[in-house]
């Protein structure tokens, strides 16, 4: 009996979310900062890059994707390991790299025969804005959002694809989406649909966050962001490249 014990409790400890040879990590899918899971060569330039850099220090990345607002709540509790594509405005119980991994920047994007564009938050005053629950969008559109919950349609749960987005704007069910601009911009090439530029908020930094609970955090940490300074010129500027962006 005891040796039976001593079985079922090694394979449970071994098949943790902390384990020392492997992190999980989780978001809604995001392409092409992260992509399908199932592409096993193109899961996406964040994902591309934490996988090379701890490659170094023999840990596996698992990636999957999963509902933002989840994710977000799981790594803040230490339920999961970590996120892909957050601003540091959206967890505190986290360790991230100093340096972004990379730079976005949040979009205005409407219809083709559309006149709207943006300049300021008085712009957003009589048009039904589109984006996704639980995404930052800057502290003054976060908290235009939180204030005027009858002007936004925000998508949420397992339904937050780009697509679906676009599906709302072009059937006129919102005036205005806003999106991050490699966000649209890679995914109106896939889709073949073609929305016009409005107005972009300042660049926002993305990050991949991991849980401070985990074991080896800071240890991931210091290695990716060694690995991103060591590489800048070469893997790095190949995965940039990769995905159509620049660095």
């Amino acid at each position: 009996m005891i040796y039976i014990l001593t079985l079922i409790m090694s394979f449970f400890i071994s098949t943790m979310s902390f384990s020392k040879d492997q992190v999980i990590l989780k978001a809604d899918e995001w392409c092409p900062y992260n992509c399908s899971p199932e592409n096993k060569n193109n899961q996406g330039l964040l994902v591309d890059i934490v996988t090379e850099a701890l490659k170094e220090i023999d840990i596996e990345v698992i990636y999957e994707t999963y509902p933002w607002t989840r994710a977000l709540k799981e790594t803040d509790e230490a339920l999961i390991d970590g996120v892909i594509g957050a601003s540091i405005s959206d967890l505190k119980n986290s360790y991230y790299t100093k340096t972004p991994l990379v730079s976005g920047a949040n979009c205005f994007f409407v219809n083709n025969d559309s006149s709207w564009s943006y300049k300021s938050l008085s712009d957003l005053e009589n048009i039904k804005l589109g984006g996704i629950q639980d995404y930052s969008y800057g502290d003054q559109l976060d908290s235009y959002i939180k204030n005027n919950p009858k002007k936004v349609d925000l998508l949420f749960g397992s339904n937050t694809t780009i697509l679906n987005n676009f599906k709302k704007l072009q059937s006129n069910r919102i005036d205005v989406l806003i999106e991050d601009k490699n966000v649209v911009f890679f995914n109106s090439k896939k889709y073949n649909i073609n929305f016009k530029l409005a107005g972009c908020e300042k660049e926002l930094d993305l990050y991949i966050v991991f849980s401070k609970k985990h074991p080896k955090a800071k240890l991931m940490v210091e290695t990716l962001e060694k690995w991103m300074q060591k590489n800048k010129k070469g893997k790095v500027l190949d995965i940039y490249k990769k995905y159509g962006l620049n660095y």
